[in-house]
Order: C-alpha cells, then sequence, then structure tokens
C-alpha cells in the first residue's frame, strides 16, 4: 500500500482555520443568517419559532384610531428594523436591539404580555434552542463562509 502525505498542502490551511481563530468570518455569516430569519419573521409566520398571539380588539381599536398599522409589532417598524449583528468573535457572535421592549415581546411578560418570538428560539430565555429551521440555516451559511474562506486566493484576507 503506498501512502501519499499531503500535511504540506493541509496543515497550513488547518493551522489558519484552528490556531489562529481570528477569522471571524464565519462566525458573522451565521449571525446573519440569525438576524434575517429574526427579520423575516415579522413578515412571515412560516419562519416565527412559534405562532404569534393576535391582538386583543383594544389594542386594535387603540391601533386604528392612532391611524398606526395595525400589523403585529410593528406600530412604526423600529422594533423589527432595530435587530443586528451587534458583536462577533472568533467564538461566538451576538444578534440585539437597541429597542428595551424586545424581550418583553420574545418572551412575554408575568403581566399578561404575551410571547411573540421573532428570534428563532425555542423555550425560555434562560434555556433557548434555535428552531431547526435557524439551525439548518445557520449550518449553511457557516459552510458557505468556510468555503469561501478555503477557496480565496493564498494571502488574500476575507472581507
Amino acid at each position: 500500500m503506498q501512502v501519499i502525505i499531503v500535511k504540506d498542502q493541509v496543515s497550513a490551511v488547518l493551522e489558519e482555520i484552528g490556531a489562529k481563530r481570528k477569522n471571524k468570518h464565519i462566525a458573522e455569516a451565521m449571525g446573519l443568517a440569525i438576524g434575517s430569519l429574526t427579520i423575516r419573521s415579522f413578515n412571515d409566520p412560516n419562519v416565527r419559532a412559534a405562532p404569534w398571539a393576535p391582538l386583543k380588539e383594544a389594542t386594535l381599536e387603540r391601533k386604528i384610531a392612532e391611524g398606526t398599522s395595525t400589523a403585529i409589532l410593528k406600530r412604526h417598524s423600529l422594533l423589527f428594523r432595530s435587530w443586528r449583528v451587534v458583536e462577533v468573535t472568533s467564538a461566538f457572535v451576538r444578534l440585539g436591539s437597541d429597542r428595551f421592549y424586545a424581550p418583553f415581546h420574545q418572551w412575554g411578560t408575568k403581566r399578561g404580555l404575551p410571547a411573540r418570538p421573532m428570534l428563532p428560539l425555542l423555550g425560555t430565555a434562560a434555556a433557548a434552542q434555535l428552531t431547526p429551521l435557524a439551525a439548518s440555516r445557520m449550518v449553511s451559511a457557516a459552510k458557505a463562509a468556510l468555503e469561501g474562506f478555503l477557496l480565496r486566493k493564498p494571502g488574500k484576507k476575507p472581507k
């Protein structure tokens, strides 16, 4: 049996991916995939982690009287526009909103505000898990980013 050693071709790439861990490109791509699903959840019920409770009749009447959108969580469209990647490292990516009320809508409140999860997470705030769709999109984004990383020209840094 003949053995061909390809260490010289492979080791540099493996070291760059594993040892340096400077490449935040993959983590950012994964975060952007989750952010995209989060924003889409405001218009597409199929990507939501759970169905949203309908508006109470009084809330619907107030929105009509105010002349604001009667769509759920879209009074001024500030919440759905606020989601973005706020921090990226080689170990994690943080998605956030600058709207203080975002967690109240995501998880609901003890005072009766129903949870209307926009983030693709199942479970509680303390033990949340990605939805199957979110996990799949995140893996696809990571694969595409890694492929781009591996296929780039030597010496060229990812954007």
